[in-house]
């Protein structure tokens, strides 16, 4: 059941820049009655041109190479014809730009895809009133620019170049936001949207994996609205800022360009979001892989507070380094380090040992220094000669397990030839072969880790109600069966949902959501269309685990996968609710 994606390293000595860009900015539009003036969108294409143009900046692009669309053109057949021609001119190996500053919008969806039922669109400089029946024929659908994307990633980066395609939205699109100020166009998961047409129902939510070679960054949350400013849009300036940033290194990618986006108070009422092939290097085709980070959310004096809490490991003792952005795994000293002091379950405040800015705390990338003890993982051994086992147990394990005479949780079953280990509480066995202790290492620091989400107590046994299509007894199922598990929230308030699934081996996945699903994760009530997903059955057989977890803030379930290695302390608040564990037996 776990997907795993081969990064490639990076490669630094490609450019760090684009090659050619296409600029569309709409401030007048023709019905400024439904549409209202937008001052700031061609001081925005202006500002991106000077920077992408600047011939003693770090881009330097010859000014043919940057097309900035008028906007009297910018009609959706304008919009679709430039894209077009920039396809045309596109060569592989190069990365190419694309900025768009205006209005957004929703209308209800043409096809398949959309968990909401609504598409996000593109307002052209002629969109008609909302409500006119050929108002979708005169917008730019977000089906449409995503597909668009997909064959031009695929253009420059056909025979194996490594060209890349950015494309940034100061509008609504991922954010589901006017880019006018208090107008919000979507409020939440099924609600009525702003043009007056109610969404219909569907019951699927459906993901679009991200396509290799683009990259989409927006301005804010769909529940956020997209700001001005006196010099443009409050994103477009936090980009441009960050792109000048010193701290933004050659090999920085595109998880680290949103980190210093975000750090920018010029955006602190919106929060940009990224869809798409996050570990492209910035204005480059190779990758960097991407670790899941602490984030410092406030800081004030010698005290943090960070974006996780009990609900993924972090409490009272645990220490945490900072460590420059850009950070991939943590070399050398830290910038600061601090120590947890009050535990939430979403968030935490901790003390600083040492001195820091807050400007470099803000985009700093934070790692787990120290976890404060946990408590661990009883085990026993049965056969004749069990003394090996243990030495090796207790060398390689120390103070993650501890061997007792009964009420084990792990069982070693030592018989002719080979050895067996067995999960008390369910029966399962988790390694059976012979003992090879670089074979069973990696199975015993799977089931340590995991144990973490699995120890904390289940606070819900009515909310949230799943259901698997075909049912089977005991939830059996075969290799290469397949199963639907529907989860719907029945309880009075709505939540984020999210689905962890476990392996018989212990390999933890986080089901719902996928990165690339995020910036569309949305609360879901007992109004709202379920949560519906496939389950396809893979080796390994045994015994698999899944649970829900639905939180009243969107937490990083990666955070909570990667380090998930202590037992946290119980922190009961109504702003979350775990499901019991739920056992899927796999056959062969």
């Amino acid at each position: 059941m776990l997907l795993w994606v081969c990064l490639a390293s990076p490669n630094r000595s490609e450019p760090a820049h684009p090659s050619r860009a296409l600029l569309i900015g709409i401030s007048d539009y023709q019905n400024q009655n439904i549409w209202p003036k937008l001052p700031g969108c061609l001081q925005d294409t202006r500002c991106v041109r000077e920077f992408l143009t600047d011939s003693q900046g770090s881009v330097r692009l010859p000014p043919k190479t940057v097309t900035v669309l008028d906007q009297q053109r910018s009609t959706r057949a304008g919009i679709e014809e430039a894209l077009e021609q920039l396809f045309r001119d596109a060569q592989p190996g190069e990365t190419v730009y694309i900025h768009y500053s205006g209005h957004g919008g929703l209308l209800p969806s043409g096809r398949s895809g959309e968990s909401d039922s609504l598409d996000e669109c593109l307002v052209p400089i002629d969109a008609p009133d909302f409500r006119s029946r050929d108002f979708s024929a005169k917008v730019i659908r977000d089906n449409w620019l995503a597909d668009y994307l997909d064959r031009l990633a695929d253009r420059v980066r056909q025979d194996g170049q490594p060209g890349s395609v950015l494309c940034v939205l100061d509008c609504c699109h991922s954010g589901g936001m006017s880019r006018a100020p208090g107008r919000v166009l979507r409020q939440a998961f099924g609600a009525t949207a702003y043009f007056g047409t109610k969404a219909s129902t569907r019951s699927n939510i459906i993901s679009r994996a991200p396509h290799p070679g683009w990259v989409m960054l927006s301005a804010c949350r769909y529940d956020q609205a997209a700001e001005e400013t006196d010099l443009g849009g409050a994103f477009t300036m936090a980009f441009l800022k960050a792109l000048r940033d010193s701290r933004l290194g050659s090999d920085a990618n595109y998880y680290d360009l949103l980190r210093l986006i975000r750090s920018n108070p010029i955006a602190s009422q919106q929060t940009p979001q990224a869809a798409g092939q996050r570990e492209l290097l910035v204005f480059g085709g190779s990758l960097k892989s991407h670790h899941s980070w602490i984030s410092v959310l406030e800081s004030n004096g010698d005290q943090v507070v960070v974006d996780q809490g009990t609900l993924t490991g972090v409490a009272n003792g645990t220490e945490i380094g900072f460590y420059p952005l850009g950070t991939n795994l943590p070399k050398g000293e830290p910038l600061a380090t601090a120590i947890v002091f009050e535990e939430g379950p979403f968030h935490s405040r901790a003390r600083l040992n040492s001195h820091a800015s807050a400007t470099d705390l803000s985009c700093a990338v934070g790692w787990i220094r120290r976890f404060p003890p946990q408590p661990p993982v009883t085990y026993q051994v049965e056969g004749s000669r069990p003394t090996s086992i243990s030495k090796w147990l207790k060398a390689s394990f120390t103070g993650h397990m501890r061997e007792v005479n009964q009420g084990a949780e792990l069982l070693f079953q030592q018989i002719p030839g080979r050895l067996r280990l067995v999960r008390m509480e369910d029966g399962s066995t988790l390694f059976d072969g012979p003992f090879l202790q670089n074979e069973l290492e990696p199975v015993l620091k799977a089931e340590i880790q995991n144990r973490f989400f699995f120890r904390i107590p289940s606070n819900d046994t009515e909310s949230l109600k799943l259901t698997f299509s075909p049912e089977r007894p005991d939830n059996t199922y075969r290799l290469g069966e397949s199963a639907e598990l529907k989860v719907e929230n029945t309880g009075p308030e709505p939540l984020f949902i999210s689905v962890v699934y476990v392996d018989s081996h212990g390999k933890m996945q986080c089901m719902y959501p996928e990165p690339d699903q995020l910036a569309e994760w949305k609360k879901m009530g007992s109004a709202d269309p379920p949560l519906r997903l496939r389950l396809d059955f893979t080796p390994p057989t045994g015994l698999d685990r899944l649970r829900i977890l639905a939180t009243r803030e969107p937490i990083d379930v990666g955070f909570l996968l990667n380090r998930a290695q202590r037992d946290p302390h119980s922190n009961r608040s109504d702003g979350w609710l775990l499901s019991p564990p739920i056992l899927l037996r796999i056959t062969p």
